[in-house]
């Protein structure tokens, strides 16, 4: 007897099945979907497509982990020609620190630049953007907002200090620096949430200062 074509086999036609994915997904919980759509490709389409489901795909490394591999470009440009595109729906661009924080200049230098390459490729994609920046790349952000990213309509920018010690001179202008650019800010009619903080703290008790929200609207969850 010839072997069944792959669309025949009964494991396939069970992937295949939207009752059996549904009671599976339901058992597994809402937040299963990274998982869930790495089983096959029939539910990597079905999680990708669902416009209510939100997964944010996170550009950046545990640095923990690798001394490297958080400023790595090369590294980055591989997964930006093998990734599905719409993952690049909502992206977080969010991590702190290298191993060693005198590298944190250099690091947050190369996350940039990672994250201008990313929205050159995928920037007609993109609806949700987070990103943690020093106030000395706000400029750099700001070109990439004037041309990139036309449909985007969440934003959260959140400035990096490790406290008043350490702080780059660059950073201590950040009010300069921001109102130098934002009369040049294009209108983008799409945003309906804009998030602007830093993370700056007197002490371990006191909150995020410098917060301000503008374009009262609920900010998409994690």
């Amino acid at each position: 007897m010839e072997p069944q074509p792959d669309e025949l086999d009964p494991v396939n036609l069970a992937l295949q099945n939207p009752i059996i994915f549904a009671k599976i997904h339901a058992f597994a919980g809402s937040e299963s979907g990274p998982i869930l759509r790495l089983v096959c490709k029939a539910w990597n389409d079905v999680i990708l497509s669902n416009p209510k489901r939100k997964m944010v795909l996170k550009l950046h490394t545990n640095s923990l982990t690798d001394f490297y591999g958080c400023c790595d470009p090369l590294t980055f440009q591989l997964f930006c020609r093998t990734i599905d595109p719409r993952l690049s729906r909502h992206v977080r661009l969010w991590q702190k620190y290298c191993n060693a924080h005198q590298h944190s200049e250099h690091h947050y230098r190369a996350c940039l630049a990672r994250f201008f390459h990313f929205c050159e490729k995928f920037g007609d994609i993109v609806v949700t953007m987070e990103i943690l920046v020093r106030a000395s790349m706000l400029p750099i952000l700001y070109e990439l907002l004037t041309w990139s990213c036309p449909n985007l309509r969440f934003l959260r920018i959140r400035k990096w200090c490790f406290g008043f010690e350490s702080r780059d001179p660059a950073d201590l202008e950040g009010d300069v620096v921001l109102s130098s650019i934002t009369p040049g800010l294009p209108i983008r009619r799409d945003l309906v949430g804009l998030h602007i903080g830093t993370s700056l703290r007197k002490n371990a008790s006191v909150a995020h200062k410098g917060t301000s929200t503008t374009v009262p609207s609920r900010f998409p969850s994690e």
